[in-house]
């Protein structure tokens, strides 16, 4: 059992960092307060931590459910590492690749969503080892314990057909799920269907085309951040702010999505064009006879 030293400093620490939020407020308004997202980060995780204190030290709660929200203090140690600038260009550089590729994104959870569905009709209920049906069968799928992964339900259909996305192909599933219907029978036919037809859908393309443009997208994101060149609009708001910062107000600004998401997009999209049309360009000079 866990001394009652180390649960002493676990409270001293989440009273600490009550401190720290009441000092920001009290050098900050609320305003500039709540405008950065690591302090709403804060806030929230400093109320769940004083609480969860409070509540050991007057009510009967045991050690054990404290030590589930310290994880919270693990979360604020990985923030933390935003003050490394490898760390933060890379993180930095994720979000924006998020939020450049959601459509493909999107595309591949709708794909999924919609073969779970059908996948929940097909063969909900029917991937147990006591299934009439299955019955006499010898199928790895039980003795590898792939259990977990079923159609019972929308939740866990989806979570079988992610695993299938990432690995490609799950023979024993597959097998089982096509073991549910007799052979050459509508069901079998259906069964079949579904499981190759999600294999082009999901795997060969949507993961696919997800994969490759990923890539490209952060390969170009850190293409332009190496590659950043003054901007004359960046530079007239970084003046506007520090104009703003002697009269005392604080001026946030933040890059829309939307917009991060258009830079990329003609980076890679129109920036390609030119180069393949001026290079076709320089191949007919070359290849035009002197005057």
């Amino acid at each position: 059992e866990e001394a009652d030293f180390f649960q002493v400093i676990d409270i001293f620490f989440c009273f600490i960092y009550l401190a720290e939020v009441w000092f920001k407020l009290g050098y900050w308004s609320w305003a500039e307060y709540w405008t950065s997202v690591d302090n709403r980060f804060d806030f929230f995780t400093t109320m769940i931590l004083a609480s969860a204190g409070l509540a050991y030290c007057i009510t009967d709660v045991s050690s054990n459910v404290l030590r589930f929200f310290n994880l919270l203090r693990l979360v604020r140690m990985l923030k933390a590492l935003n003050n490394i600038r490898a760390y933060r260009e890379i993180w930095f550089i994720i979000e924006r690749m998020i939020g450049t590729c959601w459509n493909v994104l999107a595309m591949n959870f709708l794909v999924i969503y919609l073969w779970s569905a059908a996948g929940v009709q097909l063969f909900g209920g029917k991937l147990f080892k006591d299934n009439p049906i299955l019955q006499g069968k010898d199928l790895d799928y039980f003795e590898s314990h792939f259990q977990a992964y079923n159609f019972n339900d929308m939740l866990m259909a989806m979570v079988t057909l992610f695993f299938f996305t990432l690995t490609t192909w799950v023979d024993p599933i597959a097998v089982a799920c096509a073991a549910t219907a007799e052979p050459l029978t509508l069901q079998w036919v259906l069964t079949w269907g579904h499981l190759l037809t999600f294999f082009v859908a999901s795997p060969l393309l949507a993961f696919n085309v997800f994969t490759a443009f990923s890539i490209d997208v952060f390969c170009k994101l850190q293409e332009m951040d190496e590659a950043a060149e003054p901007n004359m609009i960046v530079a007239s708001l970084a003046n506007i702010r520090a104009r703003m910062a002697d009269r005392g107000y604080c001026l946030h600004i933040q890059e829309s999505t939307a917009l991060s998401r258009t830079k990329v997009y003609r980076e890679i999209f129109l920036c390609d064009t030119d180069d393949d049309s001026s290079g076709d360009v320089n191949e007919t000079e070359s290849g035009s006879p002197d005057n």
